[in-house]
């Protein structure tokens, strides 16, 4: 969906989407050594969930999902000029 003051250029992506891609990809360029723990967190909770795309399973382990979601928001928080 797109906002109201958003542009979508000729390739079918919006302005904005083409300001976060730019900014995506000058982090990896540090490396994934730039961001590890968030790594760990995501590869933990990928093998809590495992191939189990079942309702079940996420209700299952929300506490998890939401706590990485919590510390993924807070750890890229205190990264402005990476992820804004």
């Amino acid at each position: 969906m797109v906002g109201d003051n958003e542009y979508i250029s000729p390739s079918g992506k919006s302005e904005h989407f083409q300001r976060c891609l730019s900014r995506v990809r000058a982090a990896l360029a540090k490396g994934s050594g730039h961001f590890p723990e968030p790594l760990r967190w995501i590869a933990s909770l990928r093998t809590a969930l495992a191939e189990d795309s079942s309702t079940a399973n996420p209700e299952a382990h929300r506490t998890q999902l939401i706590g990485v979601r919590d510390r993924l928001t807070v750890w890229m928080q205190d990264r402005p000029a990476d992820y804004r």
